[in-house]
C-alpha cells in the first residue's frame, strides 16, 4: 500500500474533528472523499501531508512517496506570466537548459576555439549536459505544459498574461495545471472541478483514469465522482467509512445500510415493547416472585446494546417567494453582437425566454456566458442587435 492509517484522531482544542479513521490506499486507487462542509475533509488532507499532526493513531506512507496537493483556497500573486508560472514545476529542467546554453556558448569562446585540449573538454561538457537535458524531458516540457494549460481552458493570449491580472477562476485552474505537471505518486485534489467547463472536466476525468498513481478527490460533483472513483470515503460525524465502487454505488450501499439499520431498530423496538408490557404485568402482581422476575428482566434489558434510530439525512428545502404576475415574455434577444476592441465575444446571439423556461447556458470558459447575462440584465450594452426585457419582471442574480 502507498498509504495506511489506523485509528487516527484529530482535535482542534477540545473539538473532535474525526476519530478512528482507518484506511488503505493502493496504487491506481481513485478515492472520492465526500461529506458535509466542515466534516474535516481538508483537515484529513493536511494530516496525510504532514501539515497537521494527528493526536491519536498511526499513519504510514511508502518511502519516498511524492504528493501533489490542490488546495481549495489558493492565493497566487506573481509578476510571472501564466506560462512562466506553470514552467516553475520544471525548474530542474530549466536549470539544465541554462547549462546547455552556457556549454554551447563556451564552444565559441575565443580562448577555447584556439586551444584543442580546452575545445575537447568543452565539447564533452556540451554532449553531457545535452544528454541529461534530453533524458529529463527537455525537448517536450514546454509542449507538455502548453497542452495541459490549453486543456484546462487557457489560450495563447492568456498564457502571456501576468498571474496577478488573472481572474479567480483562471488562478484556480493554473494551480491545478501546476499539480498535474508535477511528478507525483499520489494526488490529493480538493474540489478540482471548481471553475472548470464541461470539456475541461471531461479531460480531467480521462487524465485521472490514465494516471499511474493513486488519487484522493474531495468533491461535491457527483457526476465527476461517478466517472472517476473506484472507492468512496464518507467522512461525517467524526467517522470515516469506506465503500467500494463509484458515487452511485456508494449511495446504493448507504441506502441499503440505512434500511437495514431502520429494520433492526423497528424489530428491537417491537421486542422491547412486548418485554416492557410483560414487566408491567409482573410488577402489578403482589407476589414476591413476580416482582423479582420483573426486576431481573428489566436489568437484562438495561444491559442490552440497543440499536439507535437512524438519523434521516437532511434535505435542502428551497422556498422561492412569489414575485407576482409578470408578463409571459421574460427576455428577447435578436442578432446581438458583442466585442471588446478586436476581441469578438459573440455575434448574432438570438434567444426568446418565456415564463416557465429552464435554460442551461453552457460553453467553454471565456466564451461570453457572463457577458451575455449582463447584456440581458441591462448591465452592459450590446454593440448591435435587439435586447428587450419583459414588463413586470423581477430578477434575482447570483454572481460567479
Amino acid at each position: 500500500p502507498l498509504l495506511t492509517a489506523t485509528d487516527v484522531a484529530k482535535y482542534y482544542g477540545p473539538d473532535l474533528i474525526f476519530a478512528g479513521v482507518t484506511f488503505q490506499v493502493d496504487a491506481r486507487d481513485r478515492v472520492g472523499l465526500v461529506g458535509p462542509n466542515g466534516a474535516g475533509k481538508t483537515t484529513l488532507f493536511r494530516v496525510l501531508l504532514g501539515e497537521a499532526t494527528a493526536e491519536e493513531g498511526s499513519f504510514t506512507a511508502a518511502r519516498g512517496l511524492r504528493f501533489g496537493y490542490l488546495r481549495q483556497r489558493r492565493e497566487q500573486q506573481s509578476h510571472l506570466t501564466a506560462f512562466e508560472h506553470a514552467l516553475r514545476v520544471f525548474s530542474p529542467v530549466l536549470e539544465l537548459e541554462a547549462q546547455v546554453e552556457q556549454a554551447a556558448a563556451q564552444l565559441e569562446a575565443p580562448e577555447v576555439v584556439g586551444d584543442l585540449e580546452r575545445l575537447d573538454a568543452a565539447v564533452a561538457r556540451h554532449v553531457e549536459v545535452c544528454q541529461r537535458f534530453e533524458e529529463a524531458g527537455g525537448n517536450e516540457f514546454r509542449a507538455r505544459a502548453k497542452e495541459v494549460l490549453f486543456r484546462l481552458g487557457f489560450d495563447e493570449s492568456s498564457l502571456g498574461q501576468p498571474v496577478e491580472t488573472l481572474s479567480g477562476g483562471q488562478k484556480n485552474r493554473l494551480a491545478l495545471v501546476e499539480v498535474l505537471l508535477q511528478e507525483t505518486d499520489v494526488l490529493l485534489l480538493d474540489e478540482p472541478t471548481n471553475h472548470l467547463d464541461i470539456d475541461s472536466t471531461e479531460w480531467l476525468e480521462d487524465y485521472l483514469s490514465k494516471y499511474p498513481g493513486a488519487a484522493v478527490v474531495a468533491s461535491h460533483d457527483r457526476y465527476f465522482l461517478d466517472a472517476v472513483c473506484t472507492k468512496v470515503w464518507e467522512l461525517e460525524g467524526g467517522q470515516l467509512k469506506t465503500y467500494r465502487g463509484n458515487y452511485s454505488a456508494y449511495r446504493q450501499q448507504q441506502q441499503a445500510e440505512r434500511e437495514a439499520s431502520l429494520h433492526r431498530y423497528q424489530v428491537e423496538q417491537r421486542y422491547l415493547k412486548k418485554q416492557m408490557a410483560w414487566i408491567e404485568w409482573q410488577e402489578a402482581m403482589t407476589s414476591h416472585d413476580h416482582i423479582v422476575a420483573a426486576r431481573s428482566r428489566r436489568r437484562m434489558l438495561e444491559k442490552r446494546d440497543w440499536a439507535e434510530k437512524p438519523v434521516e439525512p437532511k434535505e435542502a428545502k428551497l422556498w422561492f417567494p412569489d414575485p407576482g404576475k409578470g408578463g409571459r415574455e421574460v427576455a428577447f434577444l435578436e442578432d446581438v453582437d458583442k466585442a471588446y476592441g478586436d476581441n469578438v465575444v459573440f455575434t448574432g446571439a438570438t434567444l426568446h425566454l418565456v415564463r416557465g423556461n429552464r435554460v442551461g447556458l453552457i460553453g467553454p470558459n471565456g466564451s461570453g456566458k457572463s457577458t451575455l447575462l449582463r447584456i440581458m440584465l441591462g448591465q452592459e450594452p450590446a454593440d448591435a442587435g435587439i435586447v428587450k426585457c419583459g414588463t413586470g419582471i423581477t430578477v434575482a442574480e447570483y454572481h460567479q
